[in-house]
């Protein structure tokens, strides 16, 4: 659960695909960008990564020199700032194209609402609170992919199953 709101905007893309048949109409491209504008997304990735570095890095962080790790934070934010950005920019046309007028606006009703807003607001309190929990469960989830893979024979070049 990296961003709970890059999740949901997939999801959303995602199951509703084959909802919409003809072009998107203005006023489904005018929610589209009410909804991309809701979420908030160059804040709330922002706070995100700034959650789950430390929880992904683990011990190999504290290897790092102080300076050295600012520095490296500083450019991971400042490069998914810009994913976030290109991506935000080019998400509202594809979002009128799936969903309908009336999907669009339920969704832009909920993120311009209180919960919808609390939601936005409070998803990296949410993911530095989970990310402990991922951090514990990474090796397990590893260990379990890489059994899997060379179940078989098909381990990937390099990595062995416990």
């Amino acid at each position: 659960m990296a961003n709970g709101i890059l999740a949901g905007a997939a999801a959303l893309l995602v199951a509703g695909a084959a909802s919409a048949q003809t072009p998107p109409t203005a006023r489904q491209l005018e929610l589209a960008q009410r909804y991309v504008a809701a979420l908030q997304m160059e804040k709330t990735v922002g706070a995100t990564t700034d959650a789950l570095l430390p929880a992904m890095m683990g011990t190999s962080a504290d290897k790092l020199p102080e300076a050295k790790r600012a520095e490296f934070m500083a450019i991971l934010r400042e490069t998914t700032q810009e994913m976030v950005m290109a991506l935000s920019a080019r998400m509202a046309p594809i979002l009128a194209d799936t969903f309908t007028e009336k999907e669009l606006e339920d969704v832009v009703a909920f993120y311009e609402g209180p919960s919808g807003r609390a939601f936005v607001e409070k998803a990296p309190v949410l993911t530095a609170k989970m990310a402990p929990i991922m951090r514990e469960l990474a090796p397990q989830m590893q260990q379990k992919l890489l059994e899997r893979l060379c179940k078989d024979g098909g381990c990937p070049p390099g990595a062995q199953a416990k």
